[in-house]
């Protein structure tokens, strides 16, 4: 079965306020007991954490909670959502490593979701 992807009626994730992105170490390092230490590539997909922030209408958030709790099996499933990085917009294969905070902003009827993801490999450019 192909993977959920993000809603089409939710706004792509906010870059800056708080988004950004961490790749795990593709490398692992080995002290040696005199010179320089040794290093050799752990993964040739490497592994991404990214936290990312949604703005959404209180109409969005019921879109986002049933998309989270129903689609995406309370989180544990992975889908496909657009995300930011050196080489612009890129539909990734993710999926939550928590589950998402949600909070209210000045205006009644705009909530901030907080996500922290984890995806297989961010593009980059060859």
């Amino acid at each position: 079965m192909a993977d959920p992807i993000f809603p089409a009626a939710l706004p792509a994730v906010r870059v800056g306020d708080g988004y950004g992105y961490q790749p795990v170490s593709p490398f692992a390092r080995t002290n040696m007991d005199s010179g320089l230490a040794r290093q050799r590539r752990r993964f040739v997909s490497v592994p991404t954490t990214v936290t990312a922030k949604l703005r959404l209408t209180t109409t969005q958030l019921g879109t986002f909670e049933s998309f989270f709790w129903n689609d995406l099996n309370a989180g544990v499933s992975w889908f496909v959502v657009p995300l930011v990085n050196g080489r612009g917009m890129n539909s990734v294969r993710a999926r939550i490593t928590e589950a998402p905070a949600t909070a209210g902003t000045e205006s009644p009827d705009v909530w901030d979701v907080s996500l922290k993801l984890e995806t297989l490999s961010l593009p980059v450019a060859s």
